[in-house]
């Protein structure tokens, strides 16, 4: 288990990925495409020379039946502000 966080600055433009917003989101390996908030971020690796890993858990609604799965995404994923 890692270090749960509140904001992280990535490297791809974003300004700052904070929990509880939306972002556009596209995760392949999950077939995962579209807005979706940001409901916990974590430190899962230690600083290395290639940076540090940060995961992402998003939640995704399913209208007809109102229930919630959640996905655990890379940080990279995460494409754009989707405010």
């Amino acid at each position: 288990m890692g270090m749960k966080i509140q904001a992280f600055q990535v490297d791809n433009g974003l300004p700052l990925v904070e929990v509880g917003k939306t972002y556009y989101i596209e995760d392949t390996g999950n077939e995962v495409y579209g807005e979706f908030k940001v409901t916990h971020l974590e430190v899962i690796a230690a600083p290395t020379a290639s940076g540090v890993e940060v995961r992402a858990d998003i939640e995704i609604e399913n209208p007809v039946t109102e229930s919630c799965k959640y996905y655990d995404i890379s940080i990279d994923a995460i494409i754009a502000d989707a405010s």
